[in-house]
C-alpha cells in the first residue's frame, strides 16, 4: 500500500483548469438549442467533466486515507447541495407558473416522476423526458463521491484499485443503460488517469492528448453508436493530466483570465443554463427572431449574470462554510479542494488545480 504522505506531485491551483471547464460548459449549452452549426456535438461536455471529476477526487484519495471520510461528504455536500437545491426549486416553480400562466410547453405531468428522484439526487433514475433532465450528471457525480472513496480505501493497492474500476466499467457496459455506462465508465477513466500519474508517473505527450481529443470528437460525430462518448472521456484522461503536468500552448491559452473567471462559475452555469435557455428561446421566438445565435447570445449572457449572482451569494459562501464544518471534525487528512466536481459534468464542474512537483 501505498503512504498517503509519499512523495509526489500534489494539487493546487490551475487556471487553465478552470479555462477548461469554461470551454466545457458551452458545449452543453449548444447542445439545448434548437438549431445549432452541424460541427458543434453539444454533448461531449459532460464526458470531459466526468474524466476530469475522476482524475481530481483519486488525486485526492491517494495522499488520504480512512480517517478524513467525515471531513470528506461535508466538503462534498455544502459544495453541491446548496446550487443544486436552488436550482431545482426554481425549476419546479418555473414549470408551475408557466402552467398556470399557459406560457410555452407546459412539463407538469413530468413534476410527479421526476420530484422524489431529483430530491434523492437521482435524476437518472427518473424516466421523464426534460424536465431538470441535465441532473442526471449530478446523480451518477454524487454517487461517485460517496462510494469511491469506500471501494478506493479498501482495495488498499493499486493493482485492486485499478482491477476494480474495469471490473466496475464492464458491468455497467453489460447490465446498465448508455448513461449510466457512460457516466460511470467516463468517471473511471480518470481514476485510472489518476493512479497511473501519480503513482507510476505515466503522462502522454500533450500534443497526443490533445489530437486523440480531436479525434474522438470526430468519433462522436460521424459514427452511429451507443457507446460514442465514452471515447471523449478516455482521450480527456489522457489529455487532462499532461494539462496539468506541463507548460504548453493549451495551459497558455486556458489559463486566461477571463476564462478562469468564467470557469469558476461553471457549477452554477450548468444547473442554470437550461432553465434560462428555454427562458431565451421563449424570449426569441415572440420577438419572431429564433436564429441559434440570438438565442445563444441571450442565454449565454444571461447564465453567466445570474450564475455570478448564484455563486457570489449561495454557492462560494456555503463552500466556506462547508470547510469551517470540516474542519470542526479534527484536523484534516483529506485535503479536499472546495471546487472539485461536478458535472458535471459535471459533473458538475470543480474548481482548478494545479500540480506542483514536490522535491
Amino acid at each position: 500500500m501505498t503512504s498517503p504522505n509519499s512523495h509526489g506531485p500534489k494539487l493546487s491551483y490551475s487556471p487553465q483548469l478552470d479555462g477548461l471547464r469554461a470551454i466545457c460548459v458551452i458545449f452543453t449549452m449548444f447542445n439545448h438549442l434548437d438549431t445549432k452549426p452541424v460541427f458543434v456535438n453539444g454533448t461531449v461536455g459532460v464526458d470531459v467533466f466526468f474524466a476530469l471529476s475522476g482524475f481530481l477526487i483519486t488525486a485526492i484519495l491517494l495522499d488520504s486515507d480512512w480517517s478524513g471520510l467525515r471531513q470528506f461528504y461535508i466538503r462534498r455536500f455544502f459544495r453541491i447541495a446548496p446550487v443544486y437545491y436552488f436550482c431545482l426549486a426554481a425549476t419546479f416553480a418555473a414549470t408551475l407558473a408557466m402552467h398556470q400562466l399557459k406560457i410555452g410547453l407546459s412539463r407538469i405531468d413530468q413534476l410527479a416522476d421526476v420530484l422524489i428522484p431529483s430530491l434523492l439526487m437521482s435524476r437518472e433514475l427518473a424516466s421523464a423526458p426534460t424536465l431538470f433532465g441535465h441532473a442526471w450528471t449530478i446523480g451518477i457525480e454524487e454517487k461517485f463521491y460517496i462510494i469511491w472513496p469506500l471501494i478506493f480505501f479498501a482495495a488498499r493497492t493499486i493493482g485492486a484499485r485499478m482491477a476494480l474500476l474495469l471490473m466496475i466499467s464492464t458491468a455497467f457496459f453489460l447490465w446498465g443503460n448508455a448513461e449510466l455506462f457512460r457516466g460511470y465508465a467516463g468517471i473511471a477513466f480518470g481514476c485510472m488517469a489518476s493512479i497511473l500519474y501519480f503513482r507510476m508517473g505515466f503522462v502522454a505527450n500533450i500534443h497526443v492528448g490533445a489530437i486523440g481529443l480531436a479525434a474522438a470528437y470526430l468519433f462522436c460525430g460521424t459514427m452511429d453508436v451507443w457507446y460514442k462518448n465514452i471515447a471523449i472521456s478516455a482521450a480527456s484522461a489522457l489529455f487532462i493530466p499532461s494539462l496539468f503536468a506541463t507548460v504548453s500552448i493549451y495551459s497558455r491559452c486556458l489559463s486566461h483570465p477571463g476564462l478562469a473567471f468564467l470557469g469558476k462559475l461553471t457549477f452554477s452555469m450548468y444547473m442554470l443554463h437550461v432553465l434560462i435557455f428555454n427562458a431565451a428561446k421563449l424570449l426569441a421566438k415572440n420577438a419572431g427572431a429564433t436564429h441559434w445565435t440570438l438565442v445563444f447570445a441571450i442565454g449565454y449572457a444571461s447564465t453567466v449574470a445570474a450564475a455570478w449572482i448564484v455563486y457570489r451569494y449561495i454557492e462560494h459562501p456555503l463552500i466556506l462554510y462547508g470547510r469551517r464544518r470540516a474542519a470542526e471534525q479534527g484536523p484534516p487528512r483529506l485535503e479536499v479542494l472546495a471546487h472539485v466536481v461536478p458535472h458535471a459534468v459535471a459533473v458538475s464542474p470543480p474548481e482548478g488545480t494545479r500540480i506542483n512537483k514536490s522535491t
